[in-house]
Formats: C-alpha cells, sequence, structure tokens
C-alpha cells in the first residue's frame, strides 16, 4: 500500500516537472533576451505563488499541445519512423506469431502498441524505465519547440526590421524594444 502511494507521488510529480520546466524555461530566455523592463518583472515575480505555478502549468499544458501538434508533422514525426523499422525486424515477427498463437488472434489484426502493452504488462520494472524515458524525451521535445517558436519569432523581428530599415531608412531612428512598445 506504501509502495503504491509513493509511486504515484512520484507520478504526480514527474507530471507536474514535466509541464512546468518549458514554461520556466521560456520564461528565463525571455528575461535574458527580450529588453523586458525591471519592474515588469518585479511584479510577475510578486504575484501570488498559486496563481504563479497554475499560470505556468497551464502555459505549460499549452506548449505541451504545441508539440504533440508539431509532433504529428511529418518533419518531426520520429516515432512512427521507429515503429515502421520495428515492424520490419524479424523479432518483431516472431513476437508476432507467438502471439497469436498464444491468444489465437489473426496476425493481421496485431497493432504495435498492443505488442508494447502485452510486454509491459509481463515486465513493469522495464515499463516504468520506457515511460521514464519517454517523459525525458517528452520533456526534451517541449524544450525544443520553445527555441524553435523563440528562433522563429527572433528571425521574424529581425527580417521584419532589415526590411524596415531599408525602405524606410530614415523613418526608424532607434530599435524597437518591449519597452518602446509599452509605452508608446
Amino acid at each position: 500500500m506504501a509502495d503504491k502511494f509513493l509511486d504515484n507521488i512520484a507520478v504526480l510529480l514527474l507530471e507536474v516537472i514535466g509541464f512546468i520546466s518549458s514554461p520556466i524555461y521560456l520564461f528565463a530566455l525571455s528575461i535574458l533576451i527580450i529588453d523586458i523592463d525591471d519592474e515588469l518583472i518585479e511584479k510577475l515575480l510578486g504575484i501570488n505563488i498559486f496563481v504563479s505555478i497554475l499560470g505556468i502549468y497551464v502555459i505549460g499544458y499549452i506548449i505541451r499541445a504545441i508539440s504533440l501538434f508539431f509532433s504529428k508533422l511529418q518533419y518531426f514525426n520520429i516515432i512512427s519512423d521507429i515503429e515502421a523499422e520495428i515492424t520490419e525486424s524479424e523479432i518483431y515477427q516472431a513476437v508476432i506469431n507467438d502471439i497469436s498463437k498464444k491468444i489465437q488472434i489473426d496476425k493481421k489484426k496485431i497493432k504495435f502498441r498492443d505488442i508494447r502493452n502485452i510486454e509491459f504488462s509481463k515486465r513493469p520494472s522495464i515499463a516504468d524505465k520506457a515511460y521514464l524515458f519517454m517523459f525525458r524525451a517528452n520533456l526534451f521535445f517541449d524544450i525544443f519547440i520553445v527555441n524553435l517558436v523563440f528562433t522563429l519569432i527572433t528571425l521574424t523581428y529581425h527580417l521584419f526590421y532589415l526590411f524596415i530599415t531599408c525602405f524606410f531608412g530614415e523613418f526608424v531612428n532607434e530599435e524597437i524594444t518591449f519597452n518602446s512598445l509599452t509605452n508608446s
């Protein structure tokens, strides 16, 4: 009973860590790169701690949704490539033959996820390691998405600024910053 309780606490902590780490990284990256007024940072840090954690958690869910969207795109869909490679292997075919004989089911109806679930139920210690690895992979993919979005925003800003200064050079006298946008 106590082991199950500790396992559930560990899963909860991993979920919280997984959803708050990428927004904290985004916030730190924003402070380092964007010229944000010190008063604004103090106001953000002075908000009630519960509201701050809840807001960070919600932003984490938004980042996770964006990374799930990107993971389904062709260029980022690594999982389907790995599954395709595994399903063509001889070991995988042997496992399908073994399972189809034991449970009397057509080989064509067995999916990759079914085999994974059957094997994980036989070996729970391997399942824990695999899910921890998947957690780490998702966490780093979320951080990759934050970097990708931040890079795209930065490139767009600089290309826009370059365009404006090339065509309207006399019109633009100073660099556009976060402070100049909020004070106008």
